[in-house]
């Protein structure tokens, strides 16, 4: 829509394109791993990529590794990240509470 953002439904809407598939199919990817690159992009699922992030994602895809292996790695980073600031907020529930008890 001009915004410079491209949403999940926008992109749904581009799949359908011809010349797109064939984009994708050209960097080999079909349309679900296609999808599956934008949902790797998306790191905060808000189901809205800024298309520099899309650019990026594709031209790692295209770089030499195999898709699925750069799509595979890239949910893998994004489950470490989530798990680490998973334990960062137990640290730090941890620490009030230890912080808590020693003023009793």
């Amino acid at each position: 829509d001009g915004d410079g953002c491209l949403s999940y439904e926008e992109f749904e809407h581009l799949l359908e394109d011809e010349k797109v598939q064939l984009f994708f199919l050209r960097m080999g990817l079909d349309t679900h791993e296609a999808i599956a690159l934008f949902h790797a992009v998306d790191a905060d699922d808000s189901d809205t990529i800024d298309i520099d992030e899309f650019l990026f994602g594709v031209m790692r895809v295209r770089s030499g590794l195999k898709a699925m292996d750069m799509l595979s790695l890239m949910f893998d980073i994004q489950r470490m990240g989530a798990a680490i600031e998973d334990m960062r907020e137990v640290q730090r529930t941890s620490s009030v509470a230890l912080v808590t008890a020693q003023s009793f």
